[in-house]
């Protein structure tokens, strides 16, 4: 029996050690997973902590960027609503600029109206609308030709020389110099065939230069090709090279020479070039002489004559064009001055009165080896001879020629 309970007692120690090693084990277990979800845990968090932390920089980064982005479109802004008010005070200026140009047109309306008080024949307004004409001929931009010669008239004034600048800067030149360098001028753009506008500009920005500039008698030739050069690729379609100018001017210098006082004048000329010549006038005025050919060319020969003499740098082109048409049309027994001549010139016949009589002192000087280009150049046929006809002409009417002298 006894036996039995001890079995029985080591039976119940065996069933207890089983559930105590159940116990042990299943807490064994617990804890396992306990330290498996802490491990869990802390890792979550350590990620989400690292997530964080790497998405707070990137969140400051954006923001960042945010605000540059914010600050270029605002600066952006400012600088259009800059540009739109600086193009608003350009307008207003223009605006300005024209209604000055509208108050200065009245005033010179008014100038002329008292003009025509002294003149009566210029009161009579009698004269044609020629360019009406012209209304569907793009070419003749018969809407636009008035602003075109109020633009030039204006332009005539900023680009003239001074008339005494031998007095005033070049005392060491004189203006026998500058005859007989017009003269050499002249010849050379015959022997290019270059354009007479060339020729024009040439002579302009001669004058102008020594206007401005002091420059020693030795050197006047080189500014002479200098401005025969700018002038051609001004004007010119084909411009000859500086290598071909100048061998035509017996190599008296050389390219590098030629460049650098090309580079001066245009400085001090500062690279303006758009001169008003006396052409531009001619081809107005001789819309109200019906374009007849002999007398613009006898116009020509006058104006061309013109640059030979340095008194004529007191005048503006336009009166110049205007004083020989006046004087070809007396030449060739015309009515003097028509209504017509009188508007599309601008100037009425006793202006040109001094300008007239200049001329015809010019035209009945004798000529000399440094100054007679221009008489030679059109006493050919191709030009008609009008140089020889006025200085026949001259001889034949000494009485009207004095007449005309003042």
């Amino acid at each position: 029996m006894k036996n039995i309970k001890i079995e029985k007692n080591n039976d119940n120690n065996n069933k207890d050690n089983l559930s105590l090693s159940k116990v042990t084990s299943e807490k064994a277990v617990n804890n396992d997973t306990n330290e498996d979800s802490l491990a869990e845990i802390t890792s979550s968090i350590d990620k989400t902590t690292i997530k964080s932390s790497q998405e707070a920089p990137e969140s400051k980064s954006s923001k960042n960027k945010e605000d540059e982005n914010k600050k270029l479109e605002n600066e952006n802004k400012e600088t259009e609503i800059k540009e739109e008010n600086e193009t608003i005070e350009r307008r207003k200026s223009i605006f300005e600029e024209e209604i000055e140009k509208a108050k200065a047109r009245e005033e010179a309306d008014s100038n002329n109206n008292e003009v025509e008080e002294e003149y009566p024949e210029k009161a009579k307004e009698d004269w044609d609308d020629l360019d009406a004409e012209d209304e569907f001929d793009p070419i003749m931009v018969s809407e636009y030709v008035n602003d075109i010669f109020v633009y030039l008239r204006e332009k005539e004034l900023t680009t003239k020389p001074d008339p005494d600048y031998i007095e005033n800067i070049n005392k060491e030149l004189s203006w026998k110099m500058r005859t007989s360098l017009v003269d050499w001028i002249i010849q050379l753009h015959y022997a290019f065939k270059f354009c007479l506008e060339t020729l024009y500009l040439t002579i302009n920005i001669v004058d102008r230069f020594l206007s401005v500039r002091l420059v020693p008698s030795a050197h006047l030739p080189l500014v002479g090709i200098a401005a025969l050069f700018i002038a051609a690729k001004y004007e010119e379609i084909i411009v000859p090279s500086v290598e071909q100018v100048l061998k035509a001017a017996n190599n008296c210098n050389t390219p590098e020479e030629v460049f650098i006082v090309e580079r001066c004048i245009l400085r001090e000329l500062e690279f303006d070039l758009n001169y008003p010549s006396p052409l531009n006038f001619l081809r107005r005025i001789s819309k109200a002489d019906d374009y007849e050919m002999f007398g613009r060319t006898l116009s020509k020969f006058f104006m061309e004559l013109s640059l030979l003499n340095n008194k004529f740098l007191n005048y503006l082109p336009s009166k110049i064009t205007a004083a020989s048409m006046y004087l070809s049309r007396i030449m060739l027994d015309r009515q003097e001055w028509t209504p017509n001549l009188r508007h599309y010139s601008g100037y009425h016949e006793d202006e040109l009165k001094e300008c007239v009589s200049l001329l015809i002192q010019s035209l009945a000087s004798p000529p000399k080896k440094w100054n007679r280009s221009v008489l030679d150049k059109y006493a050919l046929p191709k030009f008609g001879k009008v140089s020889l006809f006025a200085r026949q002409w001259l001889k034949r009417n000494i009485d009207k020629a004095e007449d005309l002298i003042v």
